[in-house]
């Protein structure tokens, strides 16, 4: 009877004290923060951060949860929240679990920023960035590399990766760390920063909502690993910067700041140097993030952005010769200086554009054979079309590319959809070491086709010092400007290979010049005597009429070599 009665009360004893607990957990859970969370010292901080925060207007469990909002998970977490209370003081820190779980809390309301996030370069996992043979075995893997990858692992850098050289394999130490981000949300925000909660603007006076709006506040911080606290990004350092000849503009935006944490110079401060990415050369003073979107990093549309169409020097900038249009581009977009592309020395401000017509060639009747956009006007040789492969316009530029310097091989020549008779040409040109081609002109294609290139009075493009066709023929007439396999070229000016060079073909009935960078190098009479002479020792001695059409098609050569041509124009008599 006694054991009985005993039981009786610790039942109800149990049911109270269930009953309790149920009415304390829904009470302290739909309590205000002011009321429940600020009044444990461990965490009152970060109440009263919460409450000045944009985030003020959302109750502490929809991002950290209740007791039971993840079973026992959840239940631990907070148990062990009571067992640091009375462990002793101490501020109460998330770890990287936890910050992941209030991450999947931003993601529920910022799901546009975390798409976008997720596509960029810091959505990085720790395999990603750990286990990179490339960079391993470049730099062995250390105790800094945690300051901007992993600021919120707990360990050391021996204690996530080994082994600690650069010779690996490597592996992580730890299950499951492989696909955890290394760059979470919480590494440039803070769910607690100081800030207002949006709000619609007042529109009675429209005109006014621009002007009297608040300036708004970047939302960026840097979490220092060491220190283990957020740090604004307003307080951290501007960057110094030293150029080759003097400082580096650095732009006034404090987001930089936050950027240029992992993306650092060296000690000595040295522009481009260590991970540098700071705007220099035409691009001197931008903040990263005129040009890169927010959390996706995406820079493909910043070009258009600020360049409608054409640069200052008349090119599309999207096809530049950069790191934007080409990973393999020698030009890095962050640093690209005019006289990266303009060798011997930036165009005074007037001087006409390539793949354009001044007003007095206009007068004179000049026409534009390449737009600097397309190759409209031209077509492969004895091709109703364009060559499927071979050539390409980019930077302006119509581009022959290179496939092994075989002649006709890959793309095949172009010509022009028109012919001519009495005209003069102008071709810009530009040589790659070794390069082979060659600028022709009365090229008839009724004439038997035979292997490599089609048949037609050629204007010789050649890298004479370096492209053994030079050492070929009679008394060098394959070298560069000569009319080849005929009659040499003399008093040659040429610009070094890599610069632009100018050609000049007059033809007036059967008289015809070969003119480069300004200079006469070769005159002479299409069936003239000279010219059959020339012919008879030559390749061509066996095709009748060679040359001396009526009219042609102008043509560029296909040799395999890489080869570039702009300011191509012509004028007829």
């Amino acid at each position: 009877m006694a054991h009985t009665s005993l039981r009786k009360r610790l039942s109800v004893i149990l049911l109270l004290a269930g009953v309790a607990a149920v009415v304390l957990y829904v009470t302290w859970s739909s309590a205000s923060p002011q009321t429940a969370c600020a009044g444990c010292h461990e965490i009152e901080s970060s109440s009263v951060s919460w409450a000045m925060s944009g985030h003020r207007d959302f109750h502490c469990r929809e991002c950290h949860g209740t007791a039971l909002s993840n079973g026992l998970h959840s239940l631990t977490e907070k148990a062990m929240m009571v067992v640091r209370h009375y462990a002793g003081p101490g501020p109460v820190r998330l770890n990287e679990a936890q910050v992941l779980e209030v991450m999947a809390g931003c993601r529920r309301c910022h799901g546009a920023e975390y798409a976008r996030w997720i596509s960029g370069g810091h959505s990085a996992t720790y395999a990603s960035i750990f286990l990179n043979r490339d960079h391993n075995s470049r730099e062995q893997p250390g105790p800094d590399c945690l300051r901007c990858h992993g600021m919120f692992f707990e360990g050391t850098i021996g204690e996530l990766v080994t082994p600690l050289n650069t010779t690996g394999p490597w592996k992580l130490a730890r299950a499951g760390q492989d696909s955890l981000p290394v760059i979470p949300c919480l590494a440039c925000h803070r769910v607690h920063r100081e800030g207002l909660p949006a709000a619609r603007a007042d529109y009675a006076d429209p005109k006014k909502i621009f002007y009297a709006a608040s300036p708004a506040v970047s939302t960026m911080l840097w979490y220092d690993r060491y220190e283990k606290t957020h740090i604004d990004a307003a307080h951290l350092p501007a960057l110094r910067l030293a150029g080759d000849s003097g400082s580096v503009r650095v732009a006034d935006d404090a987001r930089e700041r936050v950027c240029v944490q992992c993306h650092a110079p060296d000690a000595f401060h040295r522009a481009g140097s260590g991970d540098d990415r700071t705007p220099r050369g035409v691009h001197e003073g931008l903040s990263c993030l005129a040009c890169h979107e927010n959390h996706s990093n995406e820079s493909r549309r910043s070009c258009a952005n600020c360049h409608p169409a054409l640069s200052s020097c008349g090119i599309d900038v999207t096809t530049m010769n950069t790191t934007f249009h080409d990973p393999r581009s020698p030009n890095n977009i962050h640093f690209v200086r005019c006289a990266d592309c303009h060798a011997r020395g930036v165009p005074a401000k007037g001087t006409p554009q390539p793949n354009t017509l001044t007003e007095a060639e206009r007068k004179e009747g000049w026409k534009l054979l390449f737009d600097g956009v397309s190759m409209s006007g031209w077509r492969g040789a004895y091709l109703d079309s364009l060559p499927a492969k071979g050539w390409k316009v980019e930077n302006g530029e119509l581009i022959v590319e290179e496939s092994g310097g075989r002649e006709a091989a890959w793309g095949g020549d172009l010509v022009t959809e028109e012919q001519y008779g009495s005209f003069e040409l102008k071709v810009d040109f530009k040589l790659t070491k070794g390069a082979n081609s060659g600028i022709k002109i009365f090229v008839t294609e009724q004439l038997p086709r035979t292997p490599g290139s089609a048949k037609g009075l050629e204007y010789q493009l050649l890298d004479d010092a370096n492209h053994p066709d030079a050492k070929l023929g009679i008394n060098g007439n394959r070298t560069l400007g000569s009319l080849y396999d005929l009659m040499p070229a003399s008093h040659k000016q040429v610009h070094p290979i890599g610069e632009w060079n100018h050609a000049r073909i007059v033809v007036k009935g059967k008289h015809v010049e070969h003119w480069l960078n300004g200079v006469l190098i070769l005159a002479y009479e299409r069936g003239g005597k000279e010219f059959l002479a020339h012919k008879a020792v030559s390749k061509f001695k066996d095709l009748d009429g060679f040359g001396e059409a009526p009219r042609g098609h102008i043509l560029l050569q296909d040799h395999g070599d890489m080869v570039s041509f702009r300011n191509i124009k012509i004028r007829t008599f």
